[in-house]
């Protein structure tokens, strides 16, 4: 512990977020946002020690991290530098403004410029090869001699916890393309650079530090139905510009000083122009957690190419790199099963299952760095907000035909601990007795179809009924939906009519076969 004015434990050298790191980022207390720096769990917002910062304080003193980014690395050392003498100080300074975690909503804090997303990972691009190529070479002869990426989408970049909408688009098909909601929606766990200083081109590796600011964390979101199906000739396109997230922290490449390693040998001399002068691999351990189990531990020293050799390759033909641009390193995955950066490779192509805990449907999807040797944070990346609004999407386009079909109110359940909730619920347009179920209707497991066809094992008929167990007069029938890692859910209908259980039900399985198609 540290005996800093800071008083909480998370405030420690020991721990990711102590004096060593000092994140930037933006937060709202309630009364607008402002830029701060995070102190354990808390958050100082800079604005109330513009006096302790002097001439330096204009760089943070309005709503985002711009202003700061359009100085230059000897005023972002000198600003780090006061930052980290103000707070481990044994007393505080006038006016501090620490604010907890849990009081302030955060907003993506510097505006994006341009946006490249590269492809630095050759475990990465040799598993991608074998799963989508599977007859030729998994790597294409250019790999090796060049840091390979593509120019991606900069109004599309949201601040970790904003919710994605599943994409639309074309996918393959026997019978010709399908368009429709992507069916294999993925995540990849990449780091991501920030950029600041001047407008550059021809930047060498040498100058790196000169225009990368920081780092963040980056999902790379990917429909990978779609990609399969338009990515050749020319590269990624709808299946991928739908949206990236990024963590709300930004941290400090001085930072990270201390993880500088040199990358791996490729077998070849680099071109000139990607030789490092001191190295710029990072020795960073990244985890990516799924509804509360980690599946995956990528370690970020295995990248091909650095954030330097990156930068030097996007502007060696004469593009310029100007403060807020970013750009992300790639799936970031290892040799090992363990290692691998996103689902696509972790179940290899669907092909495989990925156990998870059997936890509550939480907004607990996470991907996580837990820090480098010296205990450095980059924070956490919360794929979205909700998983429900995702899994609502899916199942709607079935509850609608299900409701049509029967002339009863149609729903998707999921289990929340030892409860069932409602998430979706389509009414039927020829009716008008309509049963309370509602979206956010929560009931014991134990009680009615909805909660116990969730619990229903492989059994014929692969369905069941209740009456009266949830509403005086009502009947239920509901199937569980199967083969959705990490997913306990039910599809039914209930009705204040008679249902024929031999004529509703095996409508109601063709329903929760449906989703789960569509969730896979």
């Amino acid at each position: 512990m540290t005996t800093s004015w800071v008083r909480d434990p998370a405030f420690a050298r020991d721990q990711p977020f102590g004096p060593q790191t000092l994140p930037y980022g933006v937060i709202d207390p309630g009364d607008g946002p402002r830029v701060a720096i995070r102190v354990g769990d808390h958050a100082l917002a800079l604005p109330s020690v513009a006096r302790e910062l002097g001439d330096l304080a204009p760089l943070v003193s309005g709503s985002s991290l711009d202003p700061l980014l359009a100085a230059t690395r000897v005023e972002w050392s000198a600003l780090r530098a006061r930052l980290v003498s103000l707070v481990t100080r044994s007393a505080a300074p006038s006016g501090a403004a620490l604010v907890p975690l849990t009081d302030v909503t955060m907003s993506l804090p510097f505006t994006v410029g341009d946006y490249v997303d590269f492809y630095s990972s050759r475990h990465h691009a040799e598993n991608m090869g074998r799963i989508m190529r599977p007859d030729t070479e998994p790597l294409l002869p250019n790999w090796t001699h060049l840091p390979v990426g593509y120019h991606g989408r900069s109004g599309t970049v949201v601040v970790s916890g904003t919710d994605v909408v599943r994409p639309h688009g074309q996918r393959r098909g026997s019978d010709g393309p399908h368009f429709e909601p992507s069916r294999r929606l993925d995540i990849e766990a990449e780091v991501g650079f920030v950029c600041g200083g001047t407008i550059k081109s021809r930047i060498p590796t040498s100058a790196a530090a000169e225009h990368v600011f920081g780092v963040v964390l980056v999902n790379d979101w990917s429909a990978r139905d779609i990609q399969g199906w338009e990515y050749q000739p020319l590269g990624p396109f709808l299946g991928k510009s739908f949206a990236t997230s990024v963590s709300a922290w930004v941290t400090p490449l001085d930072a990270l000083a201390m993880a500088r390693v040199k990358v791996p040998d490729i077998g070849h001399p680099r071109m000139p122009y990607l030789v490092e002068d001191s190295p710029w691999g990072l020795d960073l351990h990244l985890a990516v957690e799924w509804n509360g189990t980690v599946v995956s531990r990528p370690d970020f020293s295995a990248m091909s190419f650095s954030c330097a050799q990156q930068l030097a390759h996007m502007t060696v033909n004469g593009a310029t790199v100007r403060p807020g641009d970013l750009f992300a390193s790639g799936t970031v995955s290892g040799p090992a099963k363990t290692q691998l950066g996103s689902f696509m490779e972790l179940s290899w192509g669907g092909r495989e299952k990925i156990r998870l805990s059997d936890v509550p449907l939480q907004d607990r999807g996470l991907v996580r760095r837990d820090g480098s040797k010296v205990r450095l944070g980059l924070g956490l990346l919360r794929l979205a907000a909700r998983v429900t609004p995702q899994l609502r999407l899916a199942a709607l386009p079935a509850l609608r035909e299900l409701a049509e079909s029967v002339g009863a109110t149609a729903h998707l359940t999921v289990a929340d601990g030892e409860e069932a909730q409602a998430i979706a619920v389509i009414e039927p347009s020829w009716t008008t007795y309509h049963v309370a179920y509602r979206v956010g209707t929560r009931h014991p497991l134990s009680r009615g179809a909805a909660g116990k066809a969730i619990g229903l094992r492989e059994e014929n008929p692969g369905w069941l009924s209740t009456t009266g167990e949830l509403q005086s007069g009502a009947s239920g029938i509901a199937a569980p939906v199967r083969g959705v890692p990490g997913l306990r859910a039910s599809v039914g209908v209930v009705s204040f009519e008679p249902l024929d259980a031999e004529v509703v039900g095996p409508k109601v399985l063709v329903a929760a076969t449906a989703v789960a198609d569509a969730l896979r």
